[in-house]
């Protein structure tokens, strides 16, 4: 029951000139975003490459990695998601309890696919990360997926214990198709996912001429099947 309640208040559609919102808190010390207890790890484990900055993040491949350090993105200017368009991430990344800072991501409206930190991610698995005050806009024109963590989600991606808090706005006047503009905390849009202990404190609005989904930790959740909870979960998330 509980994991079905999660999905239906995590998954909202939003209709034309509304706004959808996660609720928002008060400021709290970043490290109590985290639902699970954080312990880091000093020393790179084997297998693994460490991330320290953030021209490390843009490097990344599909492999192993892990933050050893907090990560400032707010001098950056737009983010470029790691990865490109159509080769998603396909690995682990362990934040180890660090947060990234201050993403900010302008998309222009020929822009089209999928916007967050990585553009999307497939068979991967990501844990112990926050992200936090994410900005994220966009003026679509063409299909887009936007998200705080990834664009696009799919091939059962695994997310545990991470956050995510900040602002997503998605405004046009623009005509095309009601299922082109997915918007959501972490997620644009979500297929065979397992996320857990996650917390999403983003405000996301849409606003357009007609229909778009959005939602505080996925847009759309695409073949989610609450019977078959080895292939599709939501637990303990806020």
């Amino acid at each position: 029951i509980t994991t079905f309640i999660c999905v239906l208040l995590s998954f909202v559609m939003a209709m034309s000139l509304c706004g959808v919102s996660a609720t928002e808190v008060e400021a709290e010390p970043l490290d109590d975003l985290f639902l699970k207890p954080i312990v880091r790890q000093q020393e790179v484990p084997a297998g693994y490459t460490g991330i320290y900055t953030a021209r490390d993040l843009t490097a990344m491949e599909n492999g192993n990695y892990i933050l050893m350090n907090d990560i400032d993105l707010s001098e950056w200017g737009s983010w470029q998601p790691i990865r490109p368009q159509g080769q998603p991430f396909q690995g682990i990344l362990d934040g180890n309890g660090y947060v990234i800072h201050g993403l900010s991501i302008q998309c222009e409206p020929e822009q089209q696919g999928a916007y967050g930190l990585f553009s999307a991610v497939s068979g991967a698995e990501i844990r112990n990360l926050g992200l936090s005050e994410i900005s994220i806009t966009a003026l679509p024109k063409a299909e887009i997926a936007v998200g705080g963590l990834a664009g696009g989600l799919y091939g059962i991606a695994a997310v545990e214990n991470c956050f995510v808090t900040g602002v997503i706005e998605v405004t046009s006047n623009a005509d095309f198709s009601a299922s082109s503009v997915l918007a959501g905390g972490f997620f644009g849009y979500a297929n065979a996912m397992h996320v857990s202990d996650c917390r999403s404190n983003v405000r996301v609005s849409a606003r357009t001429k007609q229909a778009v989904y959005a939602g505080g930790l996925a847009g759309k959740a695409a073949a989610f099947d609450v019977d078959k909870l080895d292939t599709n979960y939501v637990t303990d998330c806020v």
